[in-house]
């Protein structure tokens, strides 16, 4: 079996291995995550070293694990993020419809102000025709006098709602034409969201399926790991949380961001071992022999 060694002298740093003394844990505040990934091997198989070509075979199938999970997370954010985008789809065109509701109900209400202007203009009219009628049978000048007042208030009424019920029929056939461009820009945002929607479903389809075929592709690339690799990897992905596998960039581990002491670097370029980071426990790789 393959030497892991710490990246610095915490021990803790060394994934999957249970060390009897952890002088470095203890700095770091005891048990912490990092000591409880892993505890199958003893110092006796640390101790073995792999030639450069068998560590670096290793890695790059390791690699190649890490890249299938990549894109299967990756898929199945996405797919969870299906209902979500879909929902905001479906409110643009419940807003749509908001609209419609609304440029509908100020049409019709100013529709409706007009019937009932027209209503009242009828009913002075044909008041104001009775009292026309009766003016011949009044019997007194007094009578006759509060008549004519009455017949010239009922005028000034009926061309009052005349000129009311044409500035609302010109108000009520504005909301008209904004009806039906609301109701052109309903229909189009309809069309829209059921393409839209059409085209998530697909992609919901079409993401299920490939993430079928990588999880098929990544047992297959977990069958040819030799059992406690593959166990300490997948410790190490569920104790970070993504990429259990890093490269050493500018003397740095690209997955914590701390700075690698001279040695580790030196180790994981020299490619007899599997090299963690003592910070984070990460596995870590050159990219110079990748």
């Amino acid at each position: 079996m393959g030497r892991v060694a710490s990246a610095g002298a915490d021990p803790a740093g060394v994934i999957g291995r249970s060390w009897p003394t952890l002088r470095g844990v203890r700095a770091m505040g005891g048990g912490s995550g990092l000591t409880e990934i892993g505890r199958t091997a003893t110092l006796e198989q640390m101790s073995d070293q792999m030639p450069a070509a068998a560590t670096r075979g290793l890695m790059e199938r390791l690699l190649r694990l890490q890249e299938y999970d990549r894109r299967l997370s990756q898929i199945r954010r996405d797919l969870s993020d299906l209902p979500a985008r879909q929902e905001r789809i479906r409110a643009r065109l419940r807003d749509r419809e908001e609209a419609f509701r609304r440029a509908e109900a100020a049409w019709k209400d100013e529709a409706l102000a007009v019937k009932k202007i027209e209503g009242d203009v009828e009913s002075a009219r044909a008041t104001l025709l009775r009292q026309q009628q009766q003016q011949f049978e009044v019997k007194t000048n007094e009578a006759y006098r509060a008549l004519l007042h009455e017949m010239e208030s009922l005028r000034a009424t009926i061309r009052r709602l005349e000129d009311e019920a044409l500035e609302r029929m010109e108000r009520a056939e504005q909301f008209q034409h904004a009806l039906a461009a609301t109701r052109r820009d309903l229909d189009e945002e309809a069309r829209r969201v059921a393409r839209e929607c059409e085209e998530l479903e697909a992609r919901g389809t079409a993401l299920a399926a490939e993430a079928e075929r990588i999880e098929r592709a990544r047992a297959e690339a977990a069958a040819g790991i030799e059992a406690d690799w593959l166990a300490r990897y997948d410790r190490i992905r569920r104790h970070v949380g993504d990429l259990a596998i890093v490269p050493v960039e500018h003397g740095t581990c690209a997955g914590c961001h701390m700075r690698l002491p001279p040695q580790t670097i030196h180790d994981v370029r020299r490619s007899d071992q599997i090299v963690t980071c003592a910070f984070c426990g990460r596995m870590l790789y050159s990219t110079l022999e990748m």
